[in-house]
């Protein structure tokens, strides 16, 4: 008969949840044996103070192990005799027209990010991108504005100075983003109350910040500045020639921008409120 094998060239894969059987046999494995070593120095088997095993004293010697598990990771319990938490960071990416989430960090007590892997939506990316905007709306604006009155071009529109406008936009927030931080930093919180059951053992605790509504508005009110600012800029700049095609599809995207953060303000801090109150 044929003899299936375990090997790196099978095509087995095991299930996820064996490795934690695995660490919880080796951990009571460890604790027998760290017991052993301490009560029963230099003997073979079982001796008086170990038979039978005392299940307290046994517990402690359980939330001492430390050692390496059979993922690689330490297998270790805190003061409470929980494991620390640890998550794969997962973001929804599209590689080669294909969608898939890529593991972008891991957290271990701390946060592990790859920076280079991760391609999704941060603040900071998102101040570059209407001050960019904001920026090249305005430009437009004032050159069509200047033809109007005279031949000269207007001042501070080279490309010079459009990068050293962007980068003040940008700066302006990130200044005040890093004052924020020394001020009043944010912590993570595992927030148990989403995922709340009867049975304890099911339960589930999501980790979210600890940032406040009103800090929250704070963070994107300069984003939402600078929106509002590229999007009037972006009607202002409607009527410019057919040929200078660059106009229009700034301010269609500014025009849906601001429908989807109208949308966004009222929904987002209304299931807030609707959470905290049940």
């Amino acid at each position: 008969a044929d003899r299936e094998r375990i090997g790196q060239d099978s095509s087995y894969e095991q299930e996820g949840k064996v490795q934690f059987v695995i660490d919880a046999v080796y951990a009571m494995g460890h604790a027998l044996h760290n017991m052993h070593k301490n009560l029963c120095p230099g003997k073979v088997g079982l001796c008086p103070r170990m038979d039978p095993v005392d299940g307290v004293e046994l517990l402690k010697y359980i939330r001492n192990v430390n050692f390496s598990g059979i993922a690689g990771t330490p297998v270790t319990f805190n003061e409470n005799g929980d494991a620390p938490g640890r998550y794969d960071i997962y973001q929804y990416q599209i590689r080669n027209s294909t969608p898939e989430y890529k593991v972008i960090g891991q957290w271990t007590d701390h946060l592990h990010l790859k920076v280079r892997l991760g391609a999704g939506w941060c603040p900071r990316r998102g101040r570059a991108r209407y001050a960019a905007l904001l920026t090249k709306t305005n430009r437009i604006y004032r050159i069509f504005e200047q033809g109007k009155k005279s031949v000269s071009a207007p001042r501070f529109i080279s490309p010079a100075s459009q990068l050293v406008i962007t980068f003040s936009l940008i700066s302006l927030q990130l200044v005040g983003v890093c004052i924020w931080f020394i001020v009043d930093p944010s912590h993570s919180v595992i927030d148990y109350e989403d995922q709340r059951t009867t049975n304890p053992h099911f339960a589930r605790g999501i980790l979210k910040c600890d940032i406040s509504d009103l800090s929250l508005i704070c963070l994107l009110g300069y984003s939402m500045l600078l929106m509002v600012t590229c999007t009037v800029y972006a009607i202002k700049t409607r009527g410019v020639p057919e040929t200078f095609n660059e106009a229009k599809p700034i301010g269609f995207t500014m025009y849906t921008t601001c429908i989807v953060w109208l949308a966004f303000i009222p929904i987002f801090f209304g299931t807030s409120q609707s959470a905290e109150k049940v």
